[in-house]
């Protein structure tokens, strides 16, 4: 397992790599201390399976990093690891494709939890309060405008919408859906544009937090 890690503080390099080499003996870890150099080294490195980057280094824009990064390596997994809880720097990477945000304040316990859902093909939110949405709340403001318990919003949805909602809370693309179910890609598009529009959500990370919430499984 090949991983990489951009931070330009030693010691959290250093931390990280400890960490995640004690987690998995078979990983490589490739430090870099800069975006340049983050850049650079997921250029070089075969087969990249994670990447840990941290959102303000000093030679380039953070943002303008990790969309770069993204859209340059689409396959792997992003974690963005960072110093800052701002819930709009939360849903900002979020919506560039990142796997997860893990402020660096969580514990090892959470982190390595997070790192784990994340190489199961799941994302990570950070706590509930961080992204500070109506859907983190015990009551759930739907389309309709009324406000249901979680019990109320799972008996809005068919088993079908639950089955579909928990596979985008795992971070399933609609063609995976389609193939674990037998459906059509284009009858999965029509399921998550339903439970978007029931429920008065606007994306898929959105469904996710609120499955997450549910319980769904």
């Amino acid at each position: 397992m090949n991983i990489l890690i951009a931070d330009d503080h030693s010691l959290i390099r250093s931390g990280l790599s400890s960490l995640l080499a004690s987690l998995y003996e078979d990983a490589t870890i490739y430090p870099a201390d800069s975006a340049a150099q983050a850049l650079k080294l997921a250029q070089d490195i075969l087969s990249l399976d994670l990447a840990l980057l941290d959102l303000f280094l000093q030679d380039m824009d953070g943002f303008r990093f990790v969309r770069q990064f993204c859209n340059q390596y689409p396959s792997v997994p992003v974690i963005v690891v960072s110093a800052s809880a701002n819930p709009s720097h939360v849903r900002k990477v979020i919506d560039m494709g990142v796997s997860a945000y893990i402020p660096k304040s969580v514990s090892p316990e959470v982190f390595t939890s997070a790192i784990t859902r994340v190489l199961n093909g799941g994302v990570y939110i950070p706590a509930d309060d961080l992204l500070g949405s109506s859907v983190h709340a015990d009551r759930v403001a739907v389309s309709d405008g009324r406000a249901y318990t979680l019990n109320e919003v799972k008996e809005l949805l068919t088993p079908r919408h639950l089955q579909i909602l928990a596979r985008v809370q795992l971070g399933r693309s609609n063609k995976h859906i389609a193939r674990e179910f037998e459906l059509s890609e284009n009858t999965v598009k029509t399921h998550v544009s339903a439970i978007l529009k029931l429920l008065g959500l606007t994306n898929r990370t959105e469904a996710g937090i609120l499955a997450e919430k549910l319980g769904v499984r």
